[in-house]
């Protein structure tokens, strides 16, 4: 073999394994997905578990360095929204040297399976964790219906 048919081959092969670890990687979506992407998606919006007990939802969102008196939470009958802004510090008598920290606003909505409560929905929010209890609307029960 020449050695441009032996590069070929082994490009071949590389092309061939990145293929089966990307098939692998898709297998774990749901878990893989937002470690991989979790930091790039925090940057522009908050990360959100979302919990279903027998009689509400349970919203968990990842909200770091936004004052509670700037969270803004709508919620109607299927969607909450919640809509906050990180500021920056203001530092005096200091030069910058080194700039990590994305200063932005995050808005974020989040439809849920069922209908909800809105009004009884309760929030708590601390050491930038916000919790949202979302009531679950009352399902009209089975009736039976008698023909005539």
């Amino acid at each position: 073999m020449s050695f441009s048919e032996d590069f070929r081959r082994i490009q071949r092969e590389i092309s061939r394994l990145a293929s089966d670890m990307e098939r692998f990687l898709e297998s774990f979506e749901p878990w893989v997905r937002p470690v991989i992407r979790g930091r790039e998606r925090s940057i522009k919006e908050p990360l959100v578990d979302v919990y279903e007990a027998e009689d509400k939802y349970l919203v968990i969102v990842e909200i770091p360095g936004v004052p509670k008196d700037k969270l803004i939470l709508n919620a109607s009958e299927d969607m909450l929204e919640i809509r906050g802004e990180v500021r920056p510090v203001d530092v005096k008598g200091a030069r910058l040297i080194s700039k990590e920290i994305i200063h932005r606003a995050y808005n974020r909505t989040i439809r849920l399976p069922d209908k909800i409560k809105p009004e009884e929905t309760k929030a708590r929010y601390q050491d930038g964790i916000l919790v949202v209890e979302l009531p679950k609307a009352e399902v009209p029960k089975k009736v039976s219906i008698k023909i005539e």
